[in-house]
């Protein structure tokens, strides 16, 4: 267990990088990913998906990998373009893992947030064989709305799990303790009724903010096949009339705008 997703991928990040190791990512991308590597010495290289509607390609993978790579960050449903990878693809990266030995950090924190029928799979279930180099990371904060609670948990090797628990017992050696109790008595006693009353408010919000995008003219309706956020293609909005203004610098300094 860990202080929320955040603290357990910063974990992940100090235990298996040495300065100068790359970590392939993803664009668009959860900013706090490529932070985590730089603060551990590493180097993030990112491999744009926008070409193929957020959706990683094998073969821009392939070319961004060097002798120095050392892992590959696989966040599904996707933050912030909410895709979803689906097996044909999870099977394909766990292959290339195995192949070229890169370890996997694998975060599903926004599983529980599906709207599609591809659905959500944990690597580990497509590809078995790549278990050995996956590091499983998760919260409780999207599903159970703990955010500010701060309760997450890593999964992955043995040894890889032994090296992150003593690193954790130097930095903030464990979660809450309430919080703890609060999870533990939710899955013992749990009939997904809350879950599923959640789920029902967020799909509620998805399609009101889908029907709302539907009407701009400029602006593509998003996929949003998950989490609970919408990611806005801008590049073609219209832009705005210029204001006829000016820039002068008072007597004083300061700078101020005058129509």
């Amino acid at each position: 267990m860990a202080a929320g997703a955040k603290q357990a991928l910063f974990n992940a990040a100090m235990v298996l990088l040495d300065p100068g190791d790359e970590v392939i990512i993803p664009a668009p991308y959860w900013t706090t990913f490529p932070a985590q590597v730089q603060i551990a010495g590493g180097v993030p290289v990112h491999v744009d998906t926008r070409a193929n509607g957020f959706v990683p390609r094998i073969e821009d993978i392939i070319a961004a990998i060097t002798p120095r790579t050392r892992a590959i960050v696989i966040g599904t449903p996707n933050n912030p373009t909410g895709t979803v990878y689906d097996r044909t693809l999870l099977r394909a990266l766990g292959e290339l893992a195995i192949e070229r030995d890169l370890w996997i950090i694998f975060d599903e924190c926004y599983r529980d947030f599906i709207h599609t029928d591809v659905g959500h799979h944990s690597i580990v279930s497509v590809i078995p064989e790549a278990r050995s180099r996956t590091v499983i990371v998760n919260a409780f904060s999207k599903a159970l709305a703990l955010t500010g609670w701060r309760i997450g948990y890593l999964a992955g090797p043995d040894h890889l799990v032994r090296s992150v628990t003593a690193l954790q017992s130097h930095t903030t050696s464990n979660p809450n303790v309430i919080a703890q109790h609060a999870v533990l008595h939710h899955l013992q006693n749990t009939d997904g009724t809350f879950e599923a009353r959640l789920q029902n408010q967020l799909t509620a919000a998805r399609n009101m903010g889908l029907g709302v995008l539907s009407g701009l003219s400029r602006i593509p309706v998003p996929t949003a096949m998950g989490g609970f956020y919408f990611y806005l293609d801008i590049k073609n909005r219209v832009a705005p009339e210029p204001w006829n203004c000016q820039l002068r610098r008072e007597s004083h300094g300061r700078k101020q705008f005058h129509g």
